[in-house]
């Protein structure tokens, strides 16, 4: 029997306020069954505890002692198990009060100064420190003795340089992560950071693994008391029995407004981890400054969307109880936790049949561009990739570039037939090694500007990884290119579909002028920068020898290698020319059939996800038409949408569910076709055998 959390589940977690120790129970378990959702998310312990903990460096709510019983947890376990409701305990070990700090200054952060970290009256501890590396699992152990929790969740496990406000502490130099670090990097912790020293790389390191060793220990502990509770975990503190992520807002954020956060999330989890349970906390306020103000209804509805097409299990967010002042998302909230709960069937176990791996260079975006104020030249790079991608309808992974040397082969065969590389600067010797073999077995990678020029700890390499590119060498970096230009042959339109009015393509950022091995071809001939002002004078750009795209067959494989950066451009400045190219390209290199052809435009995401238990294939449309901007509104309905799916063998019905109606479908030539008359938020259509 699987347990709990290995089957589908609708989370509500209420972020408790001290004062809210004295809360109705059975008012807010009403709520949340009036929600759909099976599972509790309560605070426990850490900053304030929610029950009358024996132990010193703990801090029970003052508020307990108006409750009768003076134990909310308990009365909460005890009434949600009786509806048939989970628990999720919130354990929070980053702050603690001045009188722990008084008694014990060695468990907290402090700064180069010598100056602990201070918030509202809360002092920081250090995740190096005693209290996180042991007297933590005493806290735990007492609420797993005595409590029949279902699940527990760390808050804020990792260090915190930065404070609720924003205000910068800088890096801790308390005597424990002095310890550690000098003991396992053999110099000293840096003082600051700076990316010029060595010392900082191995300090982010450092404060990942220390996270994750930790959840790591912590997992082992809650399995060794409790085997059936479930550890749910934030996917930067290490591997969790859910993985779990949370996606918010802040009026703060910079446009382009990452719409397609939710569904990233998902297919980042899925591909590092197959099989494990997802969570995604879509937050219900609009900002932490705002914890009371409602999110816009239709974003909250945009989120839940995501989360049903790509398989996750719903989760959602508020400061204090179900009781809030502004309720204008939760009629969407029970809306979707509503259709999840009917159709729980279909919603589990699913798993992804896309032959295409994207990778977030997740180490480029963290070592090589931040200290240059160049993070969006990753991010940037791989946003505007996956959102290529989307609109395109091709079907897609999500996975690291650590992952490079495990995810490329499953069972001697190649996982994947197309590998995507937006940018991935940063890569180990090993993993460019892993690429190589991939393409000499017959893989095809698309690749963009810096991908394989520096190594795991962002140092410029003397030769580039990836020989399966054909580059041999890179002459020169040019930022000058204002202005300059690809010229389209009729060679290039196979993969420019969209631009048959259009000759020239814009070149936008730096370029690199990269030398050819033998063998190679080349698409997209440039034309040099010339004068763009007065307009008398706008002419006199020549072709050059320089290029767009590279390709060279390696092996069995092929690649197309990019030495600029539309996928960069195409995320910051929406050029629709640039998604035409990247989703051409996939289409191009792709060497079997795409899973989806449509004629749904970019605003719709279609998601193919098969449930291998029942033989089923689903095919998710997510409308996105609803947002402008940051403003989201309902989505405009869309009407007679054709769908056609890769399919195999018999089938007898086509389903779709938030309709409710039975479609009329073809097959032909291995594939299914099907039209959905129409698509307003979210449709999950269920072909069965």
């Amino acid at each position: 029997m699987p347990l709990w959390y290995q089957q589908p589940f609708r989370i509500f977690q209420t972020n408790l306020r001290e004062i809210d120790a004295v809360l109705d129970v059975k008012q807010v378990l009403d709520d949340l069954q009036s929600f759909h959702a099976n599972a509790w998310l309560i605070n426990t312990a850490g900053i304030v505890s929610f029950y009358p903990s024996k132990l010193p460096f703990q801090t029970p709510s003052p508020w307990l002692v108006e409750r009768p019983g003076g134990d909310l947890l308990r009365d909460a376990v005890s009434e949600a198990h009786r509806r048939g409701v989970r628990v999720i305990s919130r354990f929070d070990w980053s702050k603690l009060p001045r009188r722990l700090y008084e008694q014990h200054p060695d468990w907290f952060f402090v700064n180069a100064a010598g100056q602990p970290q201070v918030y509202n009256d809360l002092y920081s501890a250090c995740p190096s420190g005693p209290y996180n590396q042991d007297l933590s699992f005493q806290v735990m152990g007492e609420v797993l003795d005595a409590y029949e929790i279902d699940g527990v969740f760390f808050n804020m496990f990792g260090f915190a340089p930065r404070d609720y406000s924003g205000t910068y502490h800088g890096v801790c130099q308390c005597i424990n992560c002095q310890r550690r670090f000098t003991e396992r990097y053999g110099r000293p912790l840096p003082a600051a950071e700076n990316w010029d020293d060595p010392a900082w790389v191995d300090y982010l390191t450092f404060t990942r693994e220390t996270a994750n060793e930790l959840s790591a220990r912590m997992r082992d502990f809650i399995h060794a008391r409790r085997p059936e509770v479930g550890l749910v975990l934030f996917m930067h503190a290490g591997q969790g029995d859910v993985v779990m992520h949370e996606v918010n807002n802040a009026i703060t954020r910079p446009l382009p407004y990452w719409a397609h956060n939710t569904g990233e999330k998902i297919k980042l989890s899925q591909g590092e981890y197959p099989g494990a349970p997802v969570t995604i906390n879509s937050v219900l306020f609009l900002d932490i400054p705002y914890r009371f103000t409602s999110e816009q209804p239709a974003y909250v509805g945009l989120r839940l969307a995501q989360m049903l097409a790509h398989g996750a299990n719903p989760y959602v967010y508020v400061i204090g109880t179900t009781q809030q002042a502004d309720r204008r998302s939760h009629a969407t909230v029970r809306q979707w936790y509503a259709y999840h709960e009917s159709h729980a069937a279909d919603c589990d176990g699913l798993v992804s049949p896309a032959r295409v791996a994207l990778v977030l260079p997740e180490r480029s975006e963290r070592l090589q561009y931040p200290g240059k104020g160049l993070a969006d030249a990753v991010t940037g790079a791989y946003r505007g990739f996956y959102r290529a991608l989307t609109e395109s309808h091709v079907q897609f992974d999500v996975i690291y570039e650590q992952s490079l040397t495990e995810k490329l082969f499953e069972d001697g065969h190649l996982r994947y037939s197309l590998l995507l590389l937006p940018n991935a600067a940063c890569l180990s010797a090993e993993e460019g090694q892993a690429v190589d073999a991939y393409v000499q077995a017959g893989g095809r990678v698309i690749a963009t500007f810096e991908s394989g020029l520096y190594d795991e700890r962002g140092q410029q390499r003397a030769t580039p990884l990836l020989e399966c590119l054909g580059r041999a060498g890179v002459n020169e970096r040019r930022a000058d290119m204002r202005s300059a230009l690809f010229e389209i042959e009729r060679s290039d339109r196979r993969f420019l579909a969209g631009m048959e009015d259009a000759d020239i393509l814009a070149l936008l950022g730096e370029y690199l002028d990269v030398a050819r091995r033998d063998g190679s071809q080349v698409s997209l001939r440039m034309v040099s920068p010339s004068p763009y002002g007065p307009p008398e004078k706008c002419y006199g750009g020549q072709a050059t020898e320089q290029y767009g795209i590279l390709w060279h067959s390696y092996g069995a494989g092929r690649t197309a290698y990019l030495p600029w950066q539309p996928d960069r451009f195409f995320y910051s400045n929406a050029l629709p020319e640039y998604s035409f190219l990247l989703g051409g390209l996939a289409r191009a290199l792709a060497p079997e059939p795409l899973v989806i052809e449509t004629n749904a435009g970019p605003m719709v995401e279609i998601v193919v996800r098969d449930q291998p238990e029942s033989g089923r294939r689903m095919v998710h449309l997510v409308n996105y038409s609803g947002q402008n901007g940051r403003s989201f509104n309902d989505p405009v309905e869309m009407r007679e949408i054709r769908v056609r799916v890769a399919w195999r063998g018999p089938l007898s019905r086509v389903r779709a569910t938030v309709m409710s109606v039975d479609l009329a479908f073809e097959m032909t030539g291995g594939s299914v076709s099907f039209t959905l008359p129409r698509l307003q938020l979210f449709e999950k259509v269920i072909m069965e055998i």
